[in-house]
């Protein structure tokens, strides 16, 4: 028993524990397609696991596919009750009207009548494997809609968890492993990892290759290293498939020590092949997704006109007005990014106390300065990995204010605070390796302080969903 207890406290361990419980009950509380822009995720996962690889033009000019009949159904019985939602205290909300409505819909076989709808198709297949495969395995045992859509999200947490279990045990010696725990198993980090979306597999890519950079960092150079500077271009060719927008994380690759190579001539053909490849796969993907990713239109609710051409040419030749726009979009919304960052869940925005959101900030600058002679050795690597970094927020707000903006705004409209969440890590253990602070902590300690914030703060987020999105009747 002592054994297993202290097996269990071991960061990569314990994180398995805990999202697998806190991650099951997001999945099964949540109610049906009501994770942020799930109706379109779980249609492309439906689709590809009935061989629709390639969207289709429907008569309304938007791309998807043929969905059935009841689906679509409580799709749209989904969105008109999120719309009729007004927010206020967490004990006066009961976001959804009629659970038996619900309970009507998605407890019933997928209809065989079809109708058109549209997806998320802007995005490869690749973003969507895990909810494809929990997909083709309800149909196997003709599961209901409320169960395929819980047997999607039950895949897609599980591929989230194995790679973020792998990205830990590969820092099992380093105290940086208590960061990636950390912010793993933040409420959004957790709850994107528990629905059907693009973003949770680009988070636990973007840990995992921060990880492996570490590694590599760290490490002396091994017959071993190669195999994970092999495992690294691996998941830097994936990313930009799954979001073209996060691509200069992958350009980390020409960050790989030297010393892995045999000489400096096979290092740099190796990083430059390696980058290639992500450059190359990413490009062709958004050259055959182009005609399809007009869904940005159709989710603009003043009905603005959206021509990326013409805003690609705007930005040409004003160049400062974009960079004056995303900072004038910072500084009136920068209060909403962090908070979507950390702490609100669901297309029905239930937020969590402020006292556990500041917690967590707290957990995490003690992850990173915990750390601090880690990141004081790599450094000057981080500096570097963080212009990447830069030039991916960047490209963040550049890709929004292009899909999703009309020519020339003068602000960003779109941003929401859960797409930089694959930034945080390199972040915080730049400051670390900057600032003058240093935090002592036993490494027998470690697993209870970390082990204590993620979880509590989930157990509070938990409530609060629950609360908000059922009301009072829940207690």
């Amino acid at each position: 028993m002592e054994n297993i207890f202290k097996h269990l406290t071991k960061a990569e361990y314990l994180f398995v524990l805990i999202a697998l419980f806190f991650g099951v009950w997001f999945a099964k509380m949540t109610p049906p397609l009501w994770g942020v822009d799930e109706t379109a995720h779980f249609a492309r996962a439906y689709q590809l696991a009935h061989g629709d690889f390639s969207p289709k033009k429907n008569l309304d000019g938007t791309y998807g596919g043929a969905l059935p009949k009841n689906l679509v159904t409580l799709w749209n019985y989904t969105k008109s009750d999120l719309l009729d939602n007004k927010g206020g205290g967490i004990f006066s909300r009961k976001d959804v009207d009629s659970t038996a409505t619900y309970n009507k819909l998605d407890r019933q076989p997928f209809s065989k009548q079809q109708q058109t709808s549209p997806g998320s198709a802007v995005y490869s297949p690749v973003a969507y494997v895990a909810p494809t495969i929990g997909v083709v395995v309800a149909d196997i045992f003709h599961a209901s809609i409320e169960q395929t859509i819980f047997l999607a999200r039950l895949c897609s947490l599980l591929l989230y968890i194995a790679l973020i279990w792998l990205g830990i045990r590969l820092l099992r010696n380093s105290k940086l492993k208590w960061l990636i725990f950390t912010i793993a198993l933040l409420p959004m980090s957790l709850y994107q990892a528990s629905i059907v979306t693009a973003d949770n597999m680009i988070v636990g890519l973007s840990l995992l290759l921060v990880c492996i950079l570490v590694r590599l960092f760290q490490n002396t150079g091994t017959a071993k290293d190669k195999r994970l500077f092999y495992a690294l271009v691996a998941v830097a060719s994936i990313i930009p498939l799954v979001k073209l927008n996060y691509i200069l994380l992958s350009f980390g690759l020409v960050l790989v020590p030297n010393r892995l190579f045999k000489s400096a001539k096979t290092a740099i053909a190796a990083k430059a092949g390696g980058v290639s490849l992500a450059v190359i796969l990413g490009l062709l993907w958004a050259m055959a997704s182009k005609v399809t990713s007009n869904i940005a239109a159709s989710q603009r609710s003043d009905g603005a006109k959206l021509v990326a051409s013409a805003q690609i040419s705007f930005m040409a030749h004003h160049p400062l007005h974009f960079f004056e726009a995303c900072a004038r979009s910072i500084a009136n919304s920068g209060d909403s990014y962090f908070q979507s960052m950390i702490s609100l869940l669901g297309w029905n925005f239930v937020g969590i106390p402020i006292i556990i959101t500041c917690l967590l900030v707290i957990g995490i600058l003690l992850a990173g300065f915990y750390a601090k002679d880690e990141v004081i050795a790599i450094r000057q690597k981080l500096i570097l990995f963080n212009v990447l970094v830069l030039g991916g927020i960047i490209g963040v707000f550049a890709s929004l204010y292009i899909a999703f903006n009309p020519t020339g705004s003068r602000a960003v409209d779109g941003i929401q605070g859960r797409y930089f969440l694959p930034f945080i890590a390199p972040v915080v253990m730049l400051l670390a390796a900057f600032i003058p602070i240093e935090v002592k902590i036993k490494a027998r300690q470690a697993p209870y302080i970390f082990g204590t914030i993620s979880s509590l703060s989930l157990a509070v987020s938990a409530v609060y969903y629950l609360l908000a999105t059922y009301g009072r009747q829940v207690l």
